[in-house]
């Protein structure tokens, strides 16, 4: 009897599952679960649901058929600047104290965006397989949570130290409902829709990475990122965010801030700049 009845109530979740739908709040957790039966002769399936994933958590028994890891990725070469909302006029010194040249350590109370020059915001996603079966990215998009006037209190830039690197995925951020673009960060140029004539396979045990950007030139931003996949056939849509469920941030470069700080690299000290001119005519 108990039995026939564990089977009822999984039938009737995957039943509840195909009529709800892909449904998940920004913040929220899954609203339906399609239950897999466990069977003491095998290992235990891995769970189909809808939501959002921890970042960076390992594949474990019987949990997601796929794990993503996202996280900032500014180890490319080129030029690298901060933004933030407030006016900074004393922290020269700070910047230049003990030969550091650490602004994410300066600027991590004023809560800055770091950005790269002429790009955008750089990120790197790791599809992990989890489970029995290959997991199918057959879309992606960004979801934009908020958009604002850019950060334009200060700039703190580290000038261009090389080319970046090519990046697979771009997004247009200033777009309605931003998808996965074809992007060469070396044209700084966003091509056609990624998936449109192919998808990302993860197979199982293996790690696939992913480089993408998101690029805006009107606004400030927080966004992550929403996946959508096949498992076995069957739909599965995720919402990415970093870790310490944290969203993307992006700002856009504008012409003029209140206060600008450049790396001087021949003297390798941060010196101040025309705020009407941040970018030294380029």
């Amino acid at each position: 009897m108990s039995g026939f009845r564990t089977k009822l109530l999984a039938a009737l979740a995957a039943v509840a599952l195909a009529a709800v739908g892909a449904v998940f709040t920004p913040l929220g957790e899954k609203v339906a679960n399609a239950i897999w039966p466990d069977s003491p002769e095998e290992t235990p399936a891995p769970v189909l649901s809808d939501g959002k994933l921890v970042p960076n958590q390992p594949c474990r028994p019987g949990g997601p058929p796929l794990s993503l890891a996202l996280s900032y990725d500014f180890e490319a070469p080129g030029s690298t600047w901060w933004a933030t909302a407030e006016n900074l006029p004393s922290i020269l010194p700070a910047l230049n104290a003990n030969n550091e040249f650490d602004p994410d350590k300066v600027l991590a109370k004023y809560q800055p965006v770091r950005s790269q020059y002429n790009a955008g915001t750089p990120l790197k996603l790791i599809a992990t397989g989890c489970g029995p079966e290959p997991v199918v990215i057959k879309n992606m998009y960004a979801e934009v949570t908020k958009r604002a006037a850019p950060l334009s209190g200060t700039l703190v830039w580290h000038p261009p130290a090389g080319n970046l690197d090519i990046t697979a995925v771009g997004f247009d951020l200033d777009t309605p409902k931003p998808r996965a673009r074809t992007y060469d960060g070396l044209e700084n140029k966003l091509g056609g829709d990624f998936f449109a004539k192919k998808v990302v396979q993860v197979a199982p045990g293996e790690a696939v990475p992913m480089s993408i950007e998101g690029l805006t030139k009107r606004s400030y931003l927080e966004w992550s990122i929403a996946v959508e996949a096949l498992v076995n056939g069957q739909p599965w849509n995720i919402s990415v965010l970093l870790p310490g469920d944290k969203l993307i941030r992006s700002t856009a470069a504008v012409p003029a801030y209140r206060s600008v700080y450049h790396l001087d690299s021949g003297n390798g000290v941060y010196i101040p700049f025309d705020p009407k001119d941040p970018w030294g005519g380029i």
